[in-house]
């Protein structure tokens, strides 16, 4: 009989083992049934294959019967479930851009995409997301090896200026998740600057067509090649759920600067060197320094009056590189040079005979 009785008391305990769940809130149903399409979603967030995913939604839309409801401006906290999964909906409104960030409790690595309300995907996890049209978009958190756990999900609002170049803007993030875009008209084939000046706070720069060129995970601030006219936007968010102040500026970076280091008038495409006897033809000569930024190739040329023969030389780090000086009286002599790092040049110009004239000077850019 006491035998009989443990064994019964054994059996009522595992059976409350196996029922007991106490490892918290879920955001996703856990119905066994879904559990095929729950690892089928997670491999195609992990895999970000977007066809998929989308697929997979409209093939069970029961995924999303107990997703959290989120609101813009707000942070939402939701536990990841055994697939490490969680799911939220946003009421969106067509033209006003929003932003998600996820940031996890313990050591999952996080990611996600949104869908809009035909279930096609429009944007991931700390990428502004226009929305085209008034709906509900989905939100799906992943946890990228499978691990559960806590996740704060914030969705930020997108405010929207104008930014004049070499500016001095202060800006603010309101709201963690906020982020502030600032709009550009910038020029084809033309290098920028963009310093970023403020604690928590990261910039990324777009394209017209919105694709991402830059981007700067902390205030350091960055440079790129805009490939095209046009405007561009300039994102400044707060890293986590940081609400920043910061300051901006954006400034186009000059194909090359010169530095007369003689006599003459520099300005940015020429100047000269004036031989008022034959005695000067015989022993001055011009330099000039030309610093160039990476990728362009400049052509710098010389052209003496018609009596008057010249001579080029291209010198870097003191070394003589490039002489030309076989064009004769009155004929441009001319050097190009090509940048595949920024470049500091200097460069020599003189009369090869003694005759008094002017040089003139030009520098282009030719690629």
């Amino acid at each position: 009989m006491v035998a009989l009785v443990v064994v019964v008391v054994i059996a009522i305990v595992g059976v409350s083992l196996l029922t007991d769940d106490s490892s918290g809130t879920t955001t996703t149903t856990e119905d066994p049934d879904l559990d095929r399409p729950r690892r089928d979603l997670r491999s195609a967030l992990v895999d970000d294959d977007r066809d998929e995913v989308t697929e997979i939604v409209d093939d069970n839309p029961d995924l999303l019967d107990d997703a959290t409801t989120a609101a813009v401006g707000d942070v939402t906290s939701v536990d990841l479930d055994r697939e490490g999964l969680a799911f939220l909906t946003i009421d969106t409104t067509a033209d006003e851009g929003f932003r998600v960030t996820a940031t996890a409790s313990g050591s999952p690595e996080i990611g996600g995409l949104v869908l809009d309300p035909s279930d096609e995907v429009v944007g991931a996890v700390g990428e502004v997301v226009e929305p085209t049209q008034d709906g509900e978009d989905v939100v799906l958190i992943f946890s990228r090896d499978g691990d559960r756990g806590g996740v704060d999900v914030s969705v930020g609002r997108v405010d929207s200026e104008s930014l004049a170049l070499a500016d001095e803007v202060d800006g603010s993030i309101d709201a963690a998740g906020g982020v502030v875009e600032y709009e550009a008209d910038l020029d084809e084939d033309t290098r920028y600057s963009v310093e970023l000046d403020g604690a928590d706070a990261s910039v990324t720069v777009l394209d017209p067509d919105g694709t991402q060129l830059e981007t700067s995970p902390s205030a350091q601030g960055l440079q790129f090649d805009a490939p095209t006219g046009g405007r561009y936007s300039i994102q400044v968010a707060g890293t986590g759920d940081a609400t920043p102040s910061f300051t901006l500026t954006v400034t186009p970076i000059d194909d090359f600067t010169i530095t007369n280091l003689t006599d003459g008038s520099v300005t940015s495409s020429g100047f000269g060197y004036t031989y008022n006897s034959a005695e000067e033809a015989d022993t001055l000569f011009g330099r000039f320094r030309v610093e160039v930024r990476e990728g362009v190739t400049i052509r710098v040329t010389s052209t003496p009056d018609a009596t008057l023969d010249s001579g080029l030389t291209l010198v870097v780090g003191g070394t003589e590189e490039e002489a030309v000086n076989d064009a004769g009286p009155g004929e441009p002599e001319s050097i190009e040079f090509t940048a595949d790092q920024y470049s500091r040049l200097e460069f020599r110009s003189e009369a090869l005979n003694s005759m008094p004239g002017m040089i003139t000077i030009t520098v282009e850019r030719v690629g």
